[in-house]
């Protein structure tokens, strides 16, 4: 629970930096219209007074053309300082915001570490409470080998939210353990739910436990990542695509160089180095 509140915390304080940015950036913006503006109106002054004072001395045409220069020259080096001061104050709110970032998602790397995010189970009922959804990861767990978690070995297991808008997909159910060697040893089997049986699980004869998939649990950048990084894989050929301890990791053959993504800044330098090296393998 305080590691809930911390990270709502930061994210409340994120949010209002980042409205900081959104109006610092409103009054760049600003700035900038009204330097264009006065530029074009000098320009157009120019042009006006030139014709106005075409019978005049040339002093005085002189004299008033220095007067106008320095009239905006000075504007121009105020608003210089302006846009100046708001750069500043924007690198120091951008740097605090980065800083942030970094700070939630590592709580959330925290929290997440021990769970696993199951797909494909199927809902006992609209109201499945957490103990209910407890006993059908433990039989799900035994079913693929890892006999030796039991009960106390999770916190809480619980259904979540889908991304998907139909509701013939059951929920996904996120489970959190307790001890790290009982998330390793499910993590171990978990390719073993593609030889269940559905009598395994007490399901219906006609259910396809293919559906049934076990994966870690990411933060929402890294689920972002994953996603990106998949899209990747088909369309440069790469075989495989894989999570490991909150790290996705890419493989263009079973012989080719592993590659490490973190952040979407890794995905990009990679997909930049195919393109200056296509033959990587």
């Amino acid at each position: 629970m305080q590691i809930t509140s911390s990270i709502k915390n930061l994210q409340k304080e994120n949010l209002k930096l980042k409205g900081e940015i959104s109006a610092v950036n409103s009054e760049l913006q600003k700035l900038k219209s009204i330097i264009v503006q006065q530029r074009l109106q000098a320009d157009i002054e120019q042009v006006g007074d030139a014709a106005t004072r075409y019978g005049n001395s040339v002093q005085k045409s002189v004299d008033f053309l220095c007067e106008d220069h320095h009239m905006t020259k000075n504007f121009r080096e105020e608003m210089s300082k302006e846009l100046d001061n708001l750069s500043r104050k924007l690198e120091a709110i951008s740097t605090r915001v980065d800083s942030l970032d970094a700070a939630i998602d590592d709580l959330l790397k925290y929290s997440f570490q021990y769970n696993v995010k199951i797909i494909g189970f199927p809902e006992q009922d609209e109201h499945e409470s957490s103990e209910t959804t407890t006993q059908l990861c433990l039989k799900l767990f035994h079913a693929i080998g890892a006999e030796g978690v039991t009960k106390n070995d999770i916190d809480i297991a619980h259904r979540v939210n889908s991304r998907r808008a139909d509701r013939h997909y059951p929920r996904p159910i996120v489970c959190k353990f307790i001890r790290r060697l009982a998330k390793e040893e499910v993590t171990a089997h978990r390719n073993e739910t593609s030889n269940l049986n559905p009598d395994d699980l007490d399901l219906s004869a006609d259910f396809h436990t293919r559906n049934i998939r076990i994966h870690e649990h990411l933060i929402p950048k890294l689920q972002q990542l994953l996603s990106e990084t998949n899209k990747f894989k088909s369309t440069h050929q790469f075989q495989y695509v894989w999570v490991k301890n909150s790290e996705i990791l890419a493989r263009k053959s079973s012989s080719s160089q592993v590659f490490k993504l973190k952040r979407m800044a890794d995905l990009d330098n990679l997909k930049q180095s195919l393109v200056s090296n296509p033959t990587q393998d």
